[in-house]
């Protein structure tokens, strides 16, 4: 281990951030320091701190530490304002959420992973209703789309997002132009702990996750189609 490393090390455990030796290491190879994690933690609640270095240690990618990239203030700042919006836990369902900075927020978390070759096409309804619902709670569907998304489409493809007013609801879809989900295996897919990743890869919640919280507690419907020309969501 690293001087570089351990002090990161140090510094989540002094914080009480938990399996902090599952961080440092990509983080120190990315650049972090302990001054930056400093503005993280103001950022956020004490009680979310953990959340927010998952989310942001998440966004760094193999591919990244490869080119031993370095992030900049400015980027730190951004991703740090991501990460505030899954943080912040849903004390209710009342909250004021705007679905298309979620959707945002998403991306940005996201954007390590992006930026190898894939691009994202905004298709948003400008007049788009703010809604009652558990913002953080959404934004982790954004998130395990998206996340599934990349990875049907390795490191080059299309995500198209697409947001629309039907009916007195809003529509959100997520297509993307991979390789799509064999038929064989789409009616488990959004069971508890299926899964067509490797041992250690996926843990087979994140589309159960998806279901759960838009139909339970979004009180909405979430479904999908697939072919050879990619999966909408």
């Amino acid at each position: 281990m690293s001087n570089h490393e351990g002090e990161l090390l140090d510094w989540l455990d002094d914080h009480g951030v938990e399996d902090g030796w599952d961080f440092s290491g990509t983080q120190a190879a990315a650049g972090i320091q302990p001054d930056d994690l400093e503005k993280i933690a103001a950022t956020v609640p004490k009680d979310t701190l953990g959340d927010a270095i998952r989310w942001l240690t998440k966004s760094f990618t193999a591919q990244d530490l490869a080119g031993a990239i370095v992030l900049s203030a400015s980027s730190i700042s951004k991703l740090v304002n991501a990460a505030k919006s899954f943080s912040f836990k849903d004390r209710d369902a009342g909250q004021n959420v705007d679905v298309h900075q979620g959707i945002e927020d998403t991306i940005t978390i996201l954007g390590n992973r992006l930026k190898q070759g894939i691009e994202v096409v905004r298709v948003f309804d400008q007049e788009l209703p703010r809604i009652m619902a558990p913002g953080s709670e959404l934004n982790q569907v954004w998130m395990n789309l998206l996340d599934n998304s990349i990875d049907a489409l390795g490191n080059k493809g299309t995500i198209i997002i697409s947001t629309r007013q039907e009916d007195g609801n809003i529509v959100v879809e997520i297509p993307d132009n991979g390789s799509g989900i064999p038929q064989e295996i789409q009616r488990h897919i959004f069971d508890p702990f299926f899964t067509t990743k490797d041992i250690g890869e996926g843990m087979g919640l994140g589309l159960d996750v998806v279901r759960r919280i838009i139909t339970v507690r979004c009180q909405g419907e979430v479904g999908f189609e697939s072919d050879t020309a990619g999966t909408a969501f």
